[in-house]
């Protein structure tokens, strides 16, 4: 009795695992329509501005993580000329701009002592 009653319970433990092997998921889409989906390229991503810092007259524009001056090359291109929230950079004789994302909305002055 007791090995029957065994066999039984192990029987009924691994139906559970065996259905679940073969069950569909529901949201994936029809076979027919992923394969005829279009791959989607990455987008080309070049380099980004990600700030300028200003001491004095004097500019540097942070662009993938490192500080950059005028006249500095980044990869194949030179930088040719930092403004406030821009960074214009020359690359075979086109120029190309990097721009910041939104302005900051409030603009924090030294105080005097």
């Amino acid at each position: 009795m007791f090995k029957l009653t065994w066999t039984l319970a192990v029987t009924l433990m691994t139906l559970p695992g065996l259905a679940l092997s073969a069950a569909v998921d529901p949201t994936r889409p029809p076979a027919a329509l992923a394969a005829s989906a279009p791959a989607t390229a990455a987008p080309v991503q070049g380099p980004k501005l990600e700030g300028i810092r200003t001491q004095g007259k004097s500019r540097q524009a942070l662009i993938d993580g490192k500080f950059y001056s005028t006249g500095e090359r980044l990869g194949n291109a030179r930088i040719s000329r930092i403004e406030s929230r821009a960074v214009v950079l020359t690359r075979d004789g086109k120029a190309e701009r990097l721009e910041l994302g939104l302005p900051l909305t409030k603009q924090w002055k030294k105080q005097d002592k």
